[in-house]
């Protein structure tokens, strides 16, 4: 899990997140907060729905999932959950949630990578 990550306001519209997060870090989706309260993910398949001319108007709150409508894991999962959690969507990470705060990330990409690595050094038990 990953402390250190980006996320952006529910009124901050959506050529702003593109312009400051997207492109400049490549980021595939951001978690749409307020405090440390998730409210939602706004993904690249959120934004291109949303037409350029449109891109300053329109706030990431009006195109992102739901909290209600999105895997999460606790920091206490085991891996399997996260690998499990991962098959049920497409998103390229799962928001870490404890006492109903966003703690962390989990990103697709590093979690398949450390389940290579265990294998290729043939490690037991994975948490």
């Amino acid at each position: 899990m990953t402390t250190d990550f980006r996320s952006t306001s529910p009124g901050v519209m959506v050529g702003q997140v593109i312009r400051d997060l997207v492109l400049p870090m490549n980021l595939r989706a951001i978690p749409v907060v307020t405090g440390d309260s998730l409210l939602g993910l706004v993904a690249i398949g959120d934004l291109r729905k949303i037409e350029q001319d449109r891109w300053g108007e329109t706030p990431v709150e009006q195109v992102m999932t739901q909290v209600s409508d999105l895997p999460t894991v606790s920091p206490d999962d085991p891996l399997a959950t996260a690998l499990e959690r991962f098959g049920t969507t497409e998103l390229p990470l799962l928001p870490v949630i404890k006492d109903g705060r966003l703690v962390g990330i989990l990103y697709r990409e590093s979690v398949i990578g450390y389940v290579r690595m265990q294998e290729m050094l043939g490690v037991e038990g994975r948490r």
